[in-house]
């Protein structure tokens, strides 16, 4: 087999000869509808692009796809796929498909990722840290994938925790991209203190077979630091933007705790680091923060004061 598998009649033919069935606790819905699919992924806005790096890529589709795209370029693609009867499809059609691009293929779980998982990325980083180095144009580095619902926030904060990839290309269930975008809950805050995200589209169920119950969103993560660095230096904070995600992780985690409750009321019984009253007050005269807000009505720069906060009064 050469050819990648784009529609239902050949996916049911797939699992037929091989005597299986699509996966629901693996979120196999595989994407058919290929000009709707071509056209999000010219929405990528990186000029160039090095290194690919897809979780579960299923029969390959948008593998090709941005393949071809970025071509010229003459990537490396790293394809990391858990259905290990897909894994082996992928294996004997993938490099036969897309024969002008260097392509490695791994079966295994991305929540317990294999050493050659590990390795690659190991790599990566490395020669990210030479190039920069060496004063030589940083490559981009690109995740993508067709998600499902349960490890869409391990993928995106696993991205974020490596600093590695400039952007990413997604397709997860639309519960889950609206709950990211919508502001006032611990993911949204965090993910787009490191960048923007881009809704491209809204996709209908049926583009994918077998059919889902929901429909699905298409978007863009590019990473963007910018508007922390300004934040730091606007109000003289001579803290290293490292510095700052650390304290940010922690005051998320703090302030989102428990829900219903006041910030003042979560700094003082909270369990990760409960704050003295005195402190509590001296924190308040410092930022002009109305304390009897609940997180989730927090502006996005106001958590970061907290965060500056955490900083400052330590215990």
């Amino acid at each position: 087999m050469n050819q990648i598998i784009r529609k239902p009649s050949e996916i049911n033919q797939f699992f037929q000869e091989n005597g299986g069935a699509p996966l629901k606790k693996l979120g196999q819905n595989f994407f058919i509808n290929e000009a709707l699919l071509r056209n999000l992924v010219q929405e990528i806005r990186e000029p160039s692009i090095q290194r690919i790096l897809e979780i579960g890529p299923g029969f390959g589709m948008l593998t090709q796809l941005i393949a071809m795209r970025y071509g010229r370029c003459r990537p490396e693609v790293f394809l990391l796929e858990k259905d290990t009867m897909l894994c082996k499809y992928l294996q004997q059609t993938i490099p036969v498909a897309i024969h002008d691009v260097p392509m490695q293929i791994v079966c295994g779980d991305f929540l317990k990722p294999p050493q050659e998982f590990l390795d690659v990325i190991d790599f990566w980083k490395k020669e990210q840290r030479e190039r920069s180095n060496q004063n030589l144009p940083a490559f981009h580095y690109l995740l993508a994938g067709n998600l499902p619902y349960h490890i869409s926030s391990d993928v995106l904060l696993w991205m974020l925790e490596q600093n590695l990839f400039s952007s990413g290309f997604f397709v997860l269930q639309d519960e889950f991209v609206e709950k990211l975008v919508r502001p006032g809950n611990r993911l949204n805050h965090w993910v787009l203190a490191h960048g923007s995200v881009t809704i491209l589209k809204k996709i209908d169920k049926n583009n994918f077979f077998p059919v889902p119950g929901v429909d699905s969103r298409a978007f863009l993560y590019q990473r963007d630091q910018s508007r922390i660095d300004v934040f730091l230096q606007k109000n003289g904070y001579a803290i290293s933007t490292n510095q700052f995600f650390k304290a940010l992780e922690k005051i998320l985690k703090i302030l989102f705790w428990a829900n219903r409750k006041t910030v003042q009321s979560i700094l003082k019984t909270n369990p990760h680091q409960p704050y003295d009253v005195n402190v509590i007050q001296r924190w308040h005269e410092v930022f002009a923060i109305d304390f009897q807000k609940r997180p989730e009505e927090l502006e996005a720069e106001e958590v970061w004061q907290l965060a500056i906060g955490s900083l400052l009064f330590l215990k």
